[in-house]
């Protein structure tokens, strides 16, 4: 049975923990679009265990890390669909998606 270094082991395995450090970042749009999903819902009074059904979602860059999200709810309790407004500002504290709402309005 032929004798392998450890040296030989390790470079592998080496560059496999680096290539996994590579992977790409989150869409920083996907992340302010899933910030804005539990106030939404809190606002409409929607239980946690319910999904909110949303549509037409855009996502627009503010500059520095803020982003507003639009859409329209097409679930609510009151069976009317709605629009909305979500404004997402960079939050250190937050330590999911490191974003807070700032604003959040329903219509």
């Amino acid at each position: 049975m032929p004798r392998v270094s450890v040296s030989r082991l390790l470079v592998p395995v080496a560059v496999l923990f680096l290539l996994a450090g590579c992977a790409d970042d989150p869409d920083p749009n996907a992340l302010a679009a899933a910030k804005c999903h539990v106030p939404l819902g809190e606002s409409l009074n929607v239980s946690p265990d319910q999904f909110v059904r949303k549509s037409d979602v855009e996502v627009r860059d503010l500059g520095g890390g803020r982003r507003e999200v639009t859409g329209f709810v097409l679930a609510t309790p009151d069976g009317r669909p709605r629009s909305f407004v979500c404004v997402v500002t960079p939050d250190a504290s937050d330590k999911l998606r490191g974003l807070r709402v700032e604003r959040l309005e329903v219509q």
